[in-house]
């Protein structure tokens, strides 16, 4: 999909934004979409490709999807939120905001106060978590700035630097943008998608697509074409990783998904450390933890 795509026609489909950090479900709810899409066509023919994710028009669904990495749309825009704070901030990472160009060609389409037709669904992950699942993944990267930042380095330390700052930077935008737009954005825990992806997902859909008509026999066969280990065989038919950013080709971009893997890096004097540090933004730790 060429990077200046320009959204017509937009009036015949429900619209949405599925915003993602980095390691957060991304891939896992853009296989889910499509596959429900694919078993809602005619035939119900079901392929087995390495999906585009960041833009879809899904023609059964019915859905128009932008879907990656970005703040949250017309957080940037916005001349009524006080933002110098924010900006202060960094991104260690372009991959935090790495799609929000597609927001910026279709202001009037995925920006939701421009659009009260929007729905934005934000998918955050335990920063614990995700900062691991960040600091594995770009010990292999093929991009040697992140490579880098991960070399002599204790998790922990890693995650200080670089990994909450980034994912408190990206959060807060939503944060903010739910206030003004309550009814338009919708948080979706991570590890709820993952440990009980049905529930989750028929969540998600209903908010995008309320009063749908979709049964949950096909939700649920959709949730079972993505699970992880289907996908890793899709990888390796493919003989790349999803995101072929790995400098060796055979790894998989599916590392660890389940909640907690934290527990092996952190120790209870890391955890106080980052709990610390996440309410100097007024937040706190413990609630984007699994239940």
């Amino acid at each position: 999909m060429d990077k200046n795509v320009t959204v017509h026609n937009a009036d015949k489909y429900s619209l949405c934004v599925i915003g993602t950090g980095p390691r957060s479900g991304t891939w896992f709810s853009a296989f889910i979409f499509k596959y429900l899409d694919q078993l809602l066509g005619e035939g119900a023919e079901v392929t087995e490709e390495v999906i585009y994710v960041t833009f879809s028009i899904l023609e059964n669904l019915k859905i128009i999807k932008l879907h990656g990495h970005l703040v949250c749309p017309g957080f940037i825009e916005n001349p009524d939120i006080e933002k110098s704070s924010w900006e202060e901030l960094n991104f260690h990472a372009i991959s935090y905001n790495n799609v929000y160009h597609l927001v910026e060609k279709n202001p009037h389409i995925f920006i939701p106060t421009n659009n009260d037709k929007l729905r934005v669904v934000y998918i955050y992950r335990n920063p614990l978590d995700q900062c691991i699942s960040m600091y594995n993944h770009h010990k292999n990267h093929v991009y040697e700035e992140l490579a880098e930042k991960t070399k002599d380095v204790k998790p922990l330390e890693y995650a200080m630097k670089f990994g909450f700052e980034s994912w408190i930077k990206q959060y807060l935008s939503y944060q903010e943008m739910q206030r003004i737009c309550p009814n338009q954005i919708q948080f979706i825990s991570y590890d709820k998608l993952v440990l009980n992806p049905f529930d989750t997902f028929s969540k998600m859909l209903e908010f995008i697509q309320p009063n749908h008509q979709i049964s949950p026999e096909l939700i649920e066969k959709s949730v079972e074409l993505s699970a992880p280990t289907r996908i890793k065989k899709i990888e390796q038919k493919h003989e790349r990783s999803l995101a072929s950013d790995q400098t060796d080709p055979t790894l998989s971009h599916i590392k660890s998904p389940l909640p907690g893997n934290w527990k092996k890096y952190y120790s209870s004097q890391d955890i106080k450390k980052a709990e610390a540090y996440f309410s100097r933004f007024g937040l706190n730790l413990g609630d984007f933890q699994a239940e």
